[in-house]
């Protein structure tokens, strides 16, 4: 299943997968949808949380979730200036809605009845007030729907409109490379042979990130949804130390690895779980594993070849003489990287 291309996973049916996945926390199976979250399924195995779920397949992927700490400095790549704007308040403006509204509720209160003209002549008058009189009765039954329909529309609609007022402004958005150490422990588990195979690895995520600085929290983007794939610095320290989220790909290819190269113990769940439980892992605050070794790479960052032409700031000498410098924003220790690059600079003679 490692082995087979991109193309392939993909069109595999979960439903006729003979190995599923289950990832385990402090010895409890997660719920499905909590271990799906601790683990990227480029490969669509069936997630079960339970013994009863667990029986139906023949092989069962153990996957203990792990915590993870920064393994490296985070290094900036580059850096750009974004031209945006930011909502500095609110404009009111009278509704004209409302006042054609207010304008239509005083013409129906001022309604006194139909008016009747007299002719002169007493016959014709006493049939003019009758009509009169049932088109009044009439009339006031519409009028007082209208005058309430009106009323109601008033009530609902705002006396003033609010528009907001948008200021040009500009913030800083570096391109930063971060990575990230825990542990891996996984184990593969065949039912049928009664055999399972285990593997414990010091392993690495590197991810790449544009961090936003100086940026208005009322940043038009911002406030319309459209904040796009910009992070803050703290959304990177929240990766950092997130945990691992390993491939399952990856996983697969080091536990067949492992099964070739061992013949395996006879422990089921239950015993790996407790094997696991009383084996305490080492803290993930160093950046090369244990023993000595390359810690595995689950990760590689995109973007890792961006120019830096955007650090290039002039300055003008007292003397008309342009100077040139390369230098870091100002929101370095924002951004959280620990090392500091000297300053160079050179002229170009007018």
């Amino acid at each position: 299943m490692a082995g087979l291309p991109a193309s392939a996973r993909e069109g595999l049916d979960p439903a006729k997968a003979p190995l599923a996945l289950a990832v385990v926390d402090r010895g409890a199976l997660l719920p499905e949808a909590t271990a799906s979250q601790a683990v990227t399924l480029d490969i669509p195995l069936p997630v079960v949380a339970g013994p009863d779920a667990m029986r139906a397949f023949a092989c069962i992927v153990l996957l203990e979730r792990s915590g993870s700490a920064r393994a490296a400095p985070r290094r900036m790549v580059d850096h750009t200036i974004v031209r945006s704007t930011y909502r500095r308040g609110l404009e009111r403006t009278p509704n004209p809605d409302y006042a054609t509204l207010q304008r239509r509720v005083r013409e129906l209160d001022r309604w006194d009845g139909v008016d009747v003209m007299p002719t002169g002549d007493p016959g014709i008058d006493l049939i003019g007030l009758a009509v009169g009189g049932i088109l009044d009765v009439l009339g006031s039954a519409q009028r007082a729907k209208e005058r309430a329909e009106a009323k109601a529309a008033l009530a609902a609609t705002p006396a003033s409109l609010t528009e907001p007022v948008w200021e040009p402004y500009t913030y800083e958005v570096a391109t930063v490379e971060a990575q990230r150490t825990g542990w891996l422990r996984a184990a593969l588990l065949d039912r049928g042979e009664g055999r399972s195979w285990s593997l414990r690895r010091e392993a690495q995520e590197a991810r790449t990130f544009r961090v936003a600085s100086h940026r208005s929290p009322k940043d038009r983007d911002l406030l319309e949804n459209r904040g796009g794939t910009v992070v803050t610095p703290a959304d990177v320290g929240l990766w950092e130390s997130g945990g691992l989220r390993p491939a399952v790909s990856q996983v697969l290819t080091m536990l067949a690895e492992t099964a070739r190269a061992e013949p395996g113990s006879s422990r089921d769940t239950t015993a790996l779980l407790g094997a696991w439980a009383a084996e305490e892992l080492p803290g993930v605050a160093a950046a090369a594993g244990s023993d000595g070794s390359e810690p595995v790479r689950l990760g590689d960052a995109a973007g890792r070849h961006v120019g830096r032409s955007s650090l290039v700031e002039q300055v003008v000498a007292a003397d008309g003489t342009r100077r040139y410098r390369l230098r870091r924003p100002a929101s370095a220790t924002e951004l959280g990287w620990d090392e500091e690059a000297p300053e160079e600079e050179f002229s170009l003679e007018p």
